[in-house]
């Protein structure tokens, strides 16, 4: 009686991990499948794979991430803002990768015209990355940029 029991107990465990692993595989897959939407320029296609995924792992942050640069590329800078907010500061994540999220949420403000909000992202991704040349000179060109709007509301 006790090895029956013991069977089913594995069993039970069996089935359950089987059916946990195979919700990150339909999400990985999901976002494999956006990622290669997204090369072929598909991106609204890749937006939908990328929010697929998220409804099967909503804390996935390639999804996440890969999403906000679908968003991006689609011109929903508001949305993919929203996407990069909720991921720039995962302490899970490496300094890096929390680099790149901020230089990507600096782009996405930058284009919204949210300019100071961008200097404080690409301050940021700088933080994280030191060597990261794009979010100098990016950094640079916003602190520029804002300087003139500056002196135009002086004079």
């Amino acid at each position: 009686m006790r090895a029956i029991v013991k069977y089913l107990a594995i069993v039970a465990m069996l089935f359950i991990c089987g059916e946990v692993s195979a919700q990150q595989m339909r999400e990985r897959g999901l976002v494999r499948s956006g990622n290669r939407q997204f090369k072929r320029e598909q991106f609204e296609k890749s937006v939908d794979s990328y929010q697929r995924a998220l409804q099967h792992d909503s804390t996935c942050f390639e999804a996440k991430y890969d999403l906000a640069s679908a968003l991006y590329r689609t011109e929903r800078y508001d949305k993919a803002e929203k996407t990069l907010l909720g991921i720039v500061n995962d302490t899970t994540r490496t300094e890096k990768e929390r680099g790149e999220v901020a230089y990507n949420l600096g782009n996405t403000q930058f284009a919204q015209q949210k300019y100071k909000e961008a200097l404080s992202s690409y301050r940021q991704a700088m933080r994280c990355n030191p060597n990261d040349e794009d979010a100098k000179f990016n950094y640079a060109f916003t602190k520029r940029l804002i300087q003139q709007q500056e002196q135009q509301h002086i004079t």
